[in-house]
Parts: C-alpha cells; sequence; structure tokens
C-alpha cells in the first residue's frame, strides 16, 4: 500500500465529512404496549389451545398482533443528525447557559458545574442537527413538548454521538 501524496490544509478542509448518526423511533408508545400485551396473551392462548378440543384461539390473536406490527412499521420514523462545526456546537452550548438553580443544585451535591442547561440546549441542538426530517426551531420546539422523556433522551443522545464521533475504519484483515 502506497502512502498518499501529503495535502494541504486546504484540500484537507475540503475533504471533511462530518459524522453523522441516525435513530428510529417508534412515534406510537401504545401499539408498542398493545403488542407485548397480546404477545403474553399468545403465550396463554397457545397452551391453552393444545390442551383444548375448543377451536383456536392462538391464529386470531396472532393475526391483530401482525396487525399492530403493519401500524407500527407506519408508525417509526428515522432521525439523522449531522456533528456541527466544532465553533458552531460551542457557540450553541454558550447560547444556553445553566440558569442559576441548576447552578446552585450541582454546587449542594459538590458535582462538576453543568456546561449548559439540558432544557434548552437539547432541543436546540437536536434542532441544529437534524438533517432528516427537516424542521425550523419552532416546529423542532413544539415537537419536544409532544414527545416523551424517552423519546427526547434518544434524540438528544444521538445528536451528541454525532457531535463526539471520530470517523475510524478498522483495517480489513488480509490473508495471505
Amino acid at each position: 500500500m502506497t502512502n498518499p501524496a501529503p495535502r494541504t490544509l486546504a484540500e484537507i478542509r475540503k475533504a471533511v465529512r462530518r459524522p453523522t448518526q441516525s435513530v428510529e423511533l417508534l412515534l406510537d408508545g401504545e401499539l408498542a404496549e398493545r403488542i407485548e400485551r397480546l404477545e403474553r396473551e399468545l403465550e396463554r392462548a397457545r397452551r391453552t389451545d393444545e390442551l383444548s378440543n375448543a377451536p383456536d384461539h392462538a391464529p386470531a390473536i396472532q393475526a391483530e398482533i401482525d396487525g399492530l406490527y403493519e401500524q407500527a412499521e407506519a408508525a417509526r420514523q428515522t432521525f439523522t443528525f449531522q456533528a456541527l462545526p466544532h465553533r458552531v456546537y460551542q457557540r450553541l452550548r454558550t447560547e444556553h447557559p445553566p440558569t442559576p438553580e441548576q447552578l446552585a443544585q450541582a454546587r449542594e451535591k459538590d458535582g462538576d458545574e453543568p456546561a449548559f442547561d439540558p432544557d434548552t440546549f437539547a432541543p436546540a441542538l437536536v434542532a441544529a442537527m437534524c438533517t432528516a426530517p427537516a424542521g425550523t426551531a419552532a416546529e423542532w420546539a413544539e415537537l419536544w413538548d409532544t414527545l416523551s422523556d424517552g423519546h427526547v433522551t434518544t434524540l438528544f443522545t444521538t445528536a451528541l454521538a454525532a457531535q463526539f464521533q471520530v470517523p475510524d475504519l478498522a483495517p480489513k484483515a488480509t490473508t495471505g
């Protein structure tokens, strides 16, 4: 393998493609609960059907589960985040400083002072980094108010993972 010719900083800057991360969310949490409940019911029905001469109940429950899985597929949304340039990320962070209450709580717990206000920084970061689906900051704020803590935590941690990812490929094993 030959070493590539040295690059200039201008060439390096042109070659940079910031990392991306994607996450898929099931937007309808009620579907997940219904499917889990029906899957438990299905196991009981299968055991009962094996022991009973009555018409089987398991096939109807399985058909209902299959229909709910189809609904769940339609209720999935993939969110894709692209890392921000370092200075843009730092500026965004400083635009959302911790509140005096958050600083006081950290001091009471003898913990590190937070670098930002998670209540305002998290939705702003997600809005700034999300490349798909596209939306304005106002639209993201409205969505943020609709989502569960699990949803917003997943979106925020995925955005952070993209921001702090250092892309690398493991060398492929060669056989010889």
